[in-house]
């Protein structure tokens, strides 16, 4: 029996390593030599701005590009939802994520860690109610901090009507987040940690459903999210994580949106981190958990388990005998 469930203990660990949670490739976002305009559209971002797309609603999915130049960091989302909700939220609103919206969350000096109020790490959220609902804290998550007040601005174009029973196709949203907001000076090879998420809600006071680009049930584990770095402005490419240079593409461009970033550095994952407790008004999306490991863990655990403390059943030699169920 002790040598089973020695046996059990270790299929256990050996399960939580080969399933553990991966932090996203490292993604590049390419300078603009023309600043971007937050009225305008999509085309505007240059070769090489789309950086990922998140998916996992039945009805909701975006994909995210992104821009810099000296005075702002850019982002534009293009939305695919086919009923488009949003109540009205004041600024900095405990409920701007129970709506359609877009999260934008930074790890400016990439700690890894996050403790309450942290000014290293900023959160903004877009619900689709425009400028006057617009969310910004230091932190991020329940541990926001809201005495921040950005000068990000927006626009953004809806591709359907709010709050009614018609069907949409989604909406885009461009935003100019100033590098003094960020508290960091752009330049070649900057890096930072960042997340970003959709809010999906598809009734007014209806159930929120999310989803994020690092795949996370809980946003505030910064040791987890992602690695942006600012390319493209000069000539030098990035340095390698052994301190050589990455040769530059043919093209002089960066490696691209889910290309080979094997010469990348990955981003420490921060083992051992504290991670808080966060309330937030959405649900977690279907396929939402694939990757988290644990779970599909214990499923295998639980399809051997009888093989492992089980004992063979004699034959009865009683057909009529009553049978135990278990």
């Amino acid at each position: 029996m002790l040598r089973r469930l020695s046996f059990l203990v270790g299929a256990v660990l050996t399960l939580g390593a080969l399933h553990a949670h991966a932090a996203p490739a490292p993604a590049n976002v390419p300078y603009t030599k023309t600043p971007i305009q937050v009225s305008g559209a999509l085309t505007q971002f240059p070769a090489g701005s789309q950086l990922f797309t998140i998916s996992g609603t039945v009805n909701n999915s975006a994909a995210f590009h992104a821009a810099w130049d000296d005075q702002n960091l850019y982002v534009g989302v293009e939305v695919q939802d086919a009923a488009l909700f949003c109540t009205p939220e004041p600024p900095d609103s405990q409920n701007a994520w129970s709506n359609d919206a877009v999260e934008l969350m930074f790890d400016l000096k990439s700690k890894k860690t996050l403790s309450a109020g942290d000014q290293d790490f900023r959160q903004w959220i877009f619900p689709l109610n425009g400028q006057g609902s617009v969310y910004d804290a230091y932190g991020c998550g329940a541990m926001g901090d809201t005495s921040f007040t950005g000068t990000a601005s927006l626009g953004l174009k809806l591709n359907g009507t709010l709050n009614d029973s018609t069907a949409d196709t989604g909406y885009t949203l461009i935003v100019a987040i100033p590098w003094t907001d960020l508290a960091t000076t752009p330049g070649d090879n900057v890096s930072f940690g960042f997340d970003a998420a959709i809010d999906d809600v598809d009734a007014v006071a209806g159930n929120c459903t999310y989803q994020d680009w690092a795949g996370l049930t809980t946003f505030a584990q910064p040791d987890q999210w992602g690695t942006l770095t600012l390319t493209g402005k000069g000539s030098t490419p990035p340095p390698k994580s052994d301190g050589s240079v990455t040769p530059p593409r043919a093209d002089g461009g960066t490696p691209p949106p889910g290309g080979d970033a094997s010469s990348w550095p990955t981003p420490d994952k921060g083992g051992g981190v504290s991670r808080p407790k966060e309330s937030v008004g959405c649900s977690t999306a279907p396929g939402h958990l694939s990757g988290a490991g644990v779970p599909a863990g214990l499923g295998l655990l639980a399809a051997i388990l009888p093989i492992l403390l089980g004992r063979p059943r004699r034959r009865r030699k009683d057909p009529g005998a009553h049978r135990r169920t278990r």
